[in-house]
């Protein structure tokens, strides 16, 4: 019988954690096969088959899948555990300095193997990726939590007032679809968060990819490296932090790791792409927030009024850069 080592914390609706099999450690992902299966199951099995696709394309990018499978009914594949190796957002977190510049470095040469592999580019996917990861999102969210919560035209994100998505949908709109033209498509992790990237000081291995991007670029990539060290997701995501009727409070503390990681990402960006490239990876981070709105309302449900009321946030912060031709 396999022996439970470790937990992981996590975002989705799987369950990953250590395994024990034949006195060997693996890392299992499990999820159920009769619970919330269309964010839950459908998600894990298109996340099983990227894997097994680009390992056939590109080497050394994903762990290999050493095993699959189902019991007890849940589903479940194992994949290498690596032994000394950190995700980024842990490693980023340290209080002692680290050499920020090198793993930027490391995960941009990495992560452009993937994006040298092109594919036709189909951007009117931009209209399907909108409804689906904003419009509907969102419409979750208004099913699952008091609707007084949208009874004004704002909401107070840390004492700063912000406008409902509502009320801001149209400029991200016109910013997806005025800009569409853009975008090339190529192969992509499509969740390129620091959490889903190992590292052991030396060599880089991504995990936890996703395929239902709809629109697969290298700005989605990119926007969700931002989600990590510009809007602090991971750090969000385990902060302590309050709900009361229109008004959110959250309190972390950045570490200057993560700070200088953020600067330095966000130089590259300026040096690579022009003003309407930045700020459609702008947008995409936006939308980063808000489509894991049915993930979180499934966990806990403020957190997921959280994640949408930064996205609000954000958009705010987007109008204004637009407005004055500011990059960042």
């Amino acid at each position: 019988m396999d022996k439970i080592v470790k937990y992981f914390k996590g975002g989705s609706l799987s369950g990953t954690f250590i395994i024990k099999k034949k006195n060997k450690l693996l890392v299992r992902k499990q999820v159920s096969l009769k619970k919330n299966r269309e964010f839950g199951f459908q998600r894990w099995l298109s996340q099983l088959k990227k894997i097994q696709y680009y390992n056939s394309r590109v080497n050394n990018i994903f762990p290999n899948i050493i095993d699959a499978g189902a019991t007890n009914q849940k589903a479940y594949f194992d994949i290498k555990y690596f032994k000394n190796y950190q995700n980024c957002f842990e490693y980023l977190n340290k209080e002692k300095k680290i050499n920020v510049r090198k793993l930027l470095s490391q995960i941009l040469l990495k992560s452009k193997k993937l994006y040298r592999i092109k594919i036709p580019t189909i951007t009117n996917n931009v209209q399907l990726y909108f409804e689906e990861e904003i419009n509907q999102r969102v419409k979750i969210l208004k099913k699952k939590i008091n609707k007084n919560f949208f009874m004004n035209s704002h909401l107070y994100y840390n004492n700063e007032k912000v406008l409902h998505l509502d009320h801001q949908v149209k400029f991200l709109k016109k910013i997806f679809l005025n800009h569409s033209n853009l975008i090339n498509e190529t192969f992509v992790h499509g969740n390129l968060t620091l959490e889903n990237i190992l590292y052991n000081q030396k060599d880089i291995i991504f995990i936890d990819p996703y395929e239902e991007n709809y629109i697969d670029t290298v700005f989605n990539d990119y926007s969700q490296l931002l989600q990590s060290c510009n809007s602090n997701y991971e750090l969000l995501n385990n902060s302590k932090f309050t709900v009361k009727k229109d008004r959110i409070i959250v309190n972390y503390k950045t570490s200057r790791n993560m700070i200088l990681f953020n600067q330095l990402f966000k130089k590259y960006l300026v040096s690579k792409y022009n003003f309407y490239e930045i700020i459609l990876i702008r947008a995409f981070e936006v939308s980063q927030f808000i489509r894991m709105i049915p993930f979180k309302v499934a966990i806990n449900e403020k957190k997921a009024i959280l994640f949408y009321g930064l996205a609000c946030k954000l958009i705010k912060d987007l109008k204004n850069d637009y407005k004055k031709k500011i990059k960042f």
